[in-house]
């Protein structure tokens, strides 16, 4: 698994080292192109297009896998009528499922987002609707995968909170500390 993911990703770096692999963003259409080269045209269609679908179909293999695995895990644990499922066990399971749910939600964000890009951009004509189509779909993708990531970790948004007070201090500098040293070396008036 790891090498299906890293070799092409590599290589779709590296193929941007060659003169002719061209990806650019043409203003015109408002869009990201591949050029018209044949480095450019494999690129598009064999790393981009293939390779991501590619990616897509297996990930929700191994999603309905894990959901089967989870749902014959919940029918195990709630058919033992003579014993409880320990707290532990219970925690865990439900560990697993909001993981689940986070990676199968950006699987679908991602899938959706490929769709748009792939084939529905094809039957768009030019123009606004086929920028929506394709640049503002890649962007919104991310930024909704972004928001998945920020809604099922509470870790992330405590350090988001953290972010917060630092910008409230940049805008108000001013502290606590800052108010009892001024206090305390201030000029007595005798």
């Amino acid at each position: 698994m790891l090498v299906f993911i890293t070799c092409p990703t590599l290589s779709y770096w590296a193929v941007f080292q060659i003169e002719t692999c061209d990806f650019f963003y043409d203003h015109d259409l408002r869009i990201w192109r591949f050029g018209g080269h044949t480095c450019s045209v494999i690129l598009s269609i064999y790393i981009d297009m293939i390779y991501n679908i590619s990616l897509f179909v297996l990930i929700a293999f191994f999603d309905l896998v894990t959901l089967l695995k989870l749902q014959t895990i919940r029918k195990n644990t709630s058919s033992s009528k003579f014993c409880a499922a320990p707290a532990a066990e219970e925690m865990k399971h439900k560990k697993e499922v909001k993981l689940f749910a986070q990676a199968f939600l950006i699987s679908i964000v991602n899938s959706v987002m490929c769709i748009c890009f792939n084939w529905i951009s094809a039957y768009i004509p030019k123009g606004f609707c086929l920028f929506l189509c394709t640049t503002y779909a890649w962007e919104l993708s991310h930024v909704l995968v972004g928001f998945i990531l920020i809604w099922f970790n509470p870790e992330i948004r405590r350090h988001l909170v953290g972010v917060q007070h630092f910008l409230n201090y940049l805008t108000n500098p001013t502290s606590t500390i800052d108010i009892l040293h001024m206090s305390n070396h201030a000029p007595s008036r005798n």
